[in-house]
């Protein structure tokens, strides 16, 4: 639906309803703060910065379900030499215990 202009239109007219209950954020450093002092009751949020303020002692947890903890995206050059050991790097880094292992060192208390 948001493919069609008609579709656009509704979205946009949707946020002109809920803009007054949000408030935007542009540094990364907002929404912990803007969660800490009750400013808002949940947030979008980079996991580094709620992990950082609840190692100062702020009461706030991530939740995680249904969540994407990481988007990132993987090149190789056209031509290069190394095409193989680049293709046999990225499976590997997308495989299971690799993830795991990120996860693992972002959040530690998750099971």
């Amino acid at each position: 639906m948001l493919g069609t202009k008609a579709g656009a239109d509704r979205a946009f007219k949707k946020l002109d309803e809920l803009k007054r209950s949000i408030q935007w954020w542009e540094a990364g450093a907002l929404p912990p703060q803007f969660l800490v002092v009750g400013d808002v009751v949940m947030s979008t949020a980079y996991n580094g910065r709620i992990d950082a303020a609840r190692k100062e002692g702020k009461n706030l947890k991530v939740v995680w379900n249904g969540s994407i903890y990481d988007l990132d995206y993987w090149a190789i050059p056209k031509g290069s030499p190394n095409k193989d050991m680049a293709t046999q790097f990225i499976a590997y880094s997308v495989s299971q215990k690799p993830q795991e292992t990120c996860m693992r060192s972002i959040s530690p208390t998750r099971p």
